[in-house]
């Protein structure tokens, strides 16, 4: 399940699509729209490091 997730390198494009329009975003607004460009499950957004403190998805945007 983790290898569906994007890479931090894959990860990027979107980040910067959705950071393009000059807007404030905070880093959890940048995570879900990121994830929302990919199609990232709910159950893909809460997976966590093997150290439980972050999600996979959180850790690839920021």
């Amino acid at each position: 399940m983790v290898e569906t997730i994007p890479s931090y390198e894959e990860m990027m494009p979107a980040v910067l699509k959705v950071l393009a329009d000059g807007q404030l975003k905070s880093l959890r607004q940048i995570t879900a729209e990121a994830a929302a460009v990919y199609g990232i499950s709910d159950e893909q957004l809460a997976l966590t490091l093997p150290s439980g403190k972050q999600t996979y998805v959180y850790n690839r945007v920021g």
